[in-house]
């Protein structure tokens, strides 16, 4: 009989100190899965801040559009690459001619 109240009473120590070690994996648990959840929290207020000011903007924009009455403009007809190649060469002809006498004029000065 003395043979079995020692281990009766060490299955209760192990008992107790698992008890204790749970608690404290516990703890140690909850505190791991704090941080990763107040970060969550701030990203998705910072979430909902964009979202509202991004809905602000949205509805100044649907404002200004709206007080502004804009109208397209029409679409200018297409012109054949003749017609750009024409403009082109009066351009370029024109710049000759202004480069050209300013530079006579600067030589004569």
């Amino acid at each position: 009989m003395f043979g079995t109240k020692p281990r009766i009473s060490s299955l209760r120590w192990r008992k107790e100190i698992l008890i204790a070690e749970s608690e404290i994996n516990r703890v140690h648990l909850a505190r791991e899965w704090r941080t990763p959840a107040d970060e969550l929290c701030l990203f998705a207020h910072h979430a909902q801040s964009f979202k509202n000011m991004a809905s602000s903007m949205m509805s100044l924009v649907a404002v200004l559009v709206a007080f502004t009455n804009h109208k397209p403009a029409p679409a200018a007809p297409a012109t054949s690459w003749l017609e750009k190649a024409a403009g082109a060469a009066r351009l370029a002809s024109s710049l000759w001619l202004a480069f050209r006498t300013g530079h006579s004029n600067s030589e004569g000065k």
